[in-house]
């Protein structure tokens, strides 16, 4: 639909979700009738970050995501978008059906707004929104007017669940101008809910589902040209051609409608309003319930997980607890067979369900259970499991002496209960040349009980996962899984339940909030790592020594010598210690570039306070402390206590450059618990960071011994901090978004929001260079494309003289 500017103006924007940087050169984006079909010569997009493709010169300054110009537009009428990177590989789509937009309406129309995407799953027209939140518009076209849209930031879209207004149609006249117009009143939510669902069949046949609407007002409601889908198009259908019971597909007020699939037998006793075909995974996924104009009025499983209730061993129906209660997994419950239950299958047993009935779900209360039977308590969806609470203690990416194939993974409770981790996955990533890529995707099953001693013999706490049964002849395996880790190195990442279905946040830009990982640092082109240790030589495993940390340095080959443990399939003995207690917690690291350890008679790491400089913002764009200004005393210095007691921190000092730079800054009487952090702003502190680069370091007072450190590079763009990623154990991390007092991270998503920048210039700037560029009259003269480029290029100001133009870069 383009901008105000100009209807041409048009731009499409593109998202990286992934936590490294990714060069698009190669890549294209081809619409499906040929035009445009764009090219990208260059540039890249950064984890988190956004890239725009333009036709001409759509925006004003203040969209400062980078662009790539192209040439042709896009059709009113839709088209499908494909994504491909360097290969050839479908990255992305959109619209993929190749019909009319799915949102967005064009600048005729005066709610007007652009087409936005929602979330980052795979495309679907439920996945679109047209933008109609003013509160988000911020950015502006080349004139000066504000766009309806998002471009170069986060989308209002990823903030809602459905569709607040109708979406509109465009249509063509012959003369070529379009118009757009809204197909339909958009029904109000929840005023017909999805009240069950029989997604796992009946006794009598898994194929026999079924589907329950309810209507909460007084006035019959057509649902004639509603429709029904799951989000994996499996099921998608509109409601018509009802049965003779219900000649005009009405829901009664305070009625039920029931769906059945295939024939009216599904239920044998009980009349359906309409039959239906297509098969509801039990896998689970979205379910919608939209009107005849496509505005969704409610949703069941909204989050596209696997189903919150229901069984396909019991064939319990999936109820929700309240007739009006937003659709969440929470509010669903598994039928138990109980009273109050209705209908029968075509056997003519009871359903373990209340179709066309008022639920049995509305008469029970949620109870905490650590099981997936159905009970008359219900059921709880999995939570959130702490970081840690399992580690991957000991991996043989290289196989054993016998065969290479014959590899195996070690996972260790540290906690003192036994952790059950069904429908856990264990993930590996691994770079193909382009872009970071799934090998290994290991769903877990059983229980992990805690360590019951320190006896070397003892194999209780550990959980042993083998590539094939003999792997290690004489130790059994707790699971067998296939397929094999690259030699190369690769990302391993352990997700719990909650990661894969919950809050589908398995992936490596969010691995901090996972169970555990391993070599989850990158290189610094963002690229994955060797393996820290292990040898396809020797065959000896790579061993965690500090279950609380990820660096490099945790990590040893074990040399084959004692302790060790296990057989290999041709009973050579297993350089590693499988299902036991690592050789390397008795070793010590030698400050040697080797990962060959000696022994020393220590057992294991002793207990300690340890305190580390956590993140650093070296040069501010934001006003971070929240003193009304956007200056130098907005940098920051954050510590975080890494170790498992209590720490006070007056025990230490901040510094910058050893015997210069500024005055050392003593920290406050102020106990930090595990996990907890401190954060000093150079207003308080007094340290001035250099733009130019400089060093942070963290010393003990009594004497004065430096107990961490971080130097830094050249800080080239305001608010982009250096931090550890993981907190507090993670490698170091030159790019990741300012979070002061929160999680680190490599995107904006965790950040809080503050005023826009007021100089982006480095502030060890000569004085003359700052009044030009940010104080009254400044006007970006730092800027080359100010002067150099061409009209309609993305200009500011137009210089055809030659010797009128110059170029300064200062560092």
């Amino acid at each position: 639909m383009g901008t105000l500017a100009s209807p041409d103006h048009e731009w499409i924007e593109l998202f990286n979700n992934s936590g490294v940087n990714v060069d698009l050169s190669g890549w294209t984006l081809e619409a499906a009738d040929g035009g445009p079909t764009i090219t990208i010569a260059s540039g890249t997009i950064t984890a988190g970050g956004y890239f725009l493709l333009r036709n001409t010169n759509v925006f004003s300054v203040d969209v400062i995501a980078p662009t790539y110009l192209y040439s042709g537009s896009l059709s009113d009428n839709g088209e499908e978008l494909v994504l491909k990177d360097t290969r050839g590989d479908v990255i992305d789509t959109a619209n993929a059906n190749g019909d009319n937009w799915p949102a967005g309406r064009l600048t005729t129309d005066p709610n007007h707004g652009t087409m936005e995407r929602m979330g980052i799953g795979a495309d679907a027209d439920a996945l679109w929104i047209t933008n109609a939140n003013a509160a988000s518009w911020t950015k502006h076209d080349i004139a000066g007017n504000v766009i309806h849209g998002t471009p170069g930031e986060s989308n209002w879209g990823f903030t809602i669940t459905n569709t607040p207004t109708a979406t509109a149609t465009v249509t063509n006249t012959a003369t070529a101008t379009s118009t757009a117009t809204s197909t339909s009143t958009p029904t109000n939510p929840k005023t017909v809910t999805i009240t069950e669902v029989g997604w796992m069949g009946t006794q009598a046949s898994s194929t026999d589902e079924w589907l329950e609407l309810y209507n909460h007002t007084n006035q019959p409601i057509d649902l004639t040209n509603w429709r029904i889908r799951t989000t994996d198009g499996a099921v998608d259908f509109l409601i018509d051609g009802c049965e003779a019971v219900n000649p005009t597909c009405t829901i009664p007020p305070k009625g039920f409608f029931l769906l059945e699939r295939t024939d009216d037998t599904v239920i044998s006793d009980v009349d359906a309003d309409m039959l239906y075909s297509g098969e509801m995974s039990n896998s689970g996924k979205a379910l919608e319930l939209r009107d005849a104009g496509g505005n969704i009025v409610d949703t069941a499983n909204g989050n596209g997980g696997a189903w919150p209730a229901g069984s396909s061993s019991t064939f319990g129906s999936m109820e929700r607890s309240g007739e009006i209660l937003t659709d969440s997994d929470f509010i669903w419950f598994t039928h138990s067979g109980g009273n109050p239950k209705n209908g029968l299958d075509a056997n003519g047993d009871p359903i373990k369900g209340t179709p066309k009935n008022s639920n049995w779900a509305y008469t029970v209360t949620a109870t905490a259970t650590l099981t997936n039977t159905p009970t008359a308590t219900g059921t709880l969806p999995p939570t959130a499991v702490p970081f840690k609470t399992v580690v991957i203690s000991e991996v043989a990416w290289a196989g054993t002496n016998s065969s290479s194939y014959d590899e195996w993974i070690e996972l260790y409770n540290t906690t003192a209960q036994p952790v059950t981790i069904d429908g856990w996955h264990l993930v590996s990533f691994r770079w193909n040349g382009t872009q970071f890529a799934i090998n290994l995707d290991i769903k877990l099953k059983g229980t992990i009980p805690p360590r019951a001693s320190s006896n070397q013999n003892d194999t209780s706490g550990y959980f042993l996962l083998e590539a094939r049964e003999t792997a290690i002849s004489n130790i059994t395996a707790d699971q067998v899984y296939s397929g094999s880790l690259y030699n190369t190195g690769e990302i391993l990442l352990l997700c719990s339940t909650y990661n894969v279905e919950i809050a589908k946040n398995c992936t490596l830009n969010t691995k901090n909030q996972l169970v555990d990982f391993v070599n989850g640092s990158l290189t610094n082109d963002g690229k994955s790592k060797p393996w820290p240790a292990g040898s396809s030589s020797t065959y000896g495993s790579m061993e965690r020594r500090d279950v609380r940390s990820d660096e490099p340095t945790t990590y040893f080959t074990h040399t084959g010598s004692t302790p060790r443990f296990g057989l290999d399939a041709n009973g050579n003995n297993i350089k590693g210690t499988p299902k036991h207690a690592n050789w390397a917690f008795t070793v010590t690291a030698t400050p040697f570039a080797t990962y060959t350890p000696t022994r020393t008679p220590t057992p294991r790491p002793s207990t300690a306070p340890i305190l580390v400089i956590n993140e650093v913002l070296a040069r501010s764009g934001t006003d971070w402390n929240l003193d009304g200004k956007v200056d130098v005393y907005d940098e920051f210095i954050e510590v975080i206590n890494a170790g498992t007691v209590d720490v006070n921190i007056s025990q230490y000092k901040l510094d910058d450059i050893p015997n210069g730079g500024s005055a050392v800054f003593s920290l406050p009487s102020q106990t930090l618990k595990p996990g907890e952090k401190a954060l000093f702003y150079a207003s308080q502190s007094g340290i001035r960071l250099e733009d130019a680069g400089d060093t942070v370091r963290l010393i003990r007072s009594s004497n004065n011994s430096v107990v961490d450190e971080i130097a830094y590079p050249v800080v080239r763009s305001v608010d982009t901090s250096i931090c550890r990623y993981t907190d507090g154990y993670g490698s170091w991390i030159f790019g990741c978004f300012p979070t002061p007092g929160r999680p680190n991270s490599l995107s904006q998503d965790n950040a809080q929001a503050g005023p826009a920048s007021a100089c982006l210039m480095p502030d060890s700037t000569p004085r003359e260079f700052v009044q030009a560029e940010c104080e009254e009259f400044g006007d970006g003269i730092w800027n080359p494309s100010y002067w150099d480029a061409l009209p309609g290029e993305g200009s500011e100001v137009w210089k055809p003289d030659p010797q009128d133009k110059w170029v300064i870069y200062y560092e």
